[in-house]
């Protein structure tokens, strides 16, 4: 197992990843006011937030946009879809942290090894 430590102090933003059990996980820790900035992959993908509430945008092949909350299942949000998404393959998709209680809100992405090739 190898973990990849990055930082993007521009967006609030600190990551890591490794492989287990043929699985990629990239663990993003976001700051207060923070976010992971729009992106895109070839492959789907799961994304669990375990801690905080975000505001998730997805920009489809298409063009159509929607943006809804996602939130860890130790905040109240009502309006949340739930603590957990998929993001299809070919979406365009950032999160931007919109509470987290004075600590970092994580965001955990997973898909299968090798799908990001």
């Amino acid at each position: 197992m190898s973990t990849i430590l990055e930082s993007d102090p521009e967006n609030g933003r600190v990551w890591s990843m490794w492989e287990q059990c043929g699985i990629q996980f990239r663990s993003n820790l976001v700051e207060s006011g923070g976010c992971i900035p729009l992106h895109i992959h070839s492959y789907d993908h799961v994304a669990m937030v375990t801690h905080g509430v975000f505001e998730c945008t997805t920009i489809a092949p298409d063009g159509v946009t929607e943006q809804y909350i996602v939130s860890s299942k130790d905040f109240d949000a009502p309006e949340s879809r739930g603590y957990r998404i998929v993001v299809p393959a070919g979406y365009q998709h950032t999160f931007v942290l919109l509470e987290s209680r004075d600590q970092p809100g994580e965001v955990l992405c997973f898909w299968p090894n090798g799908g990001d090739q």
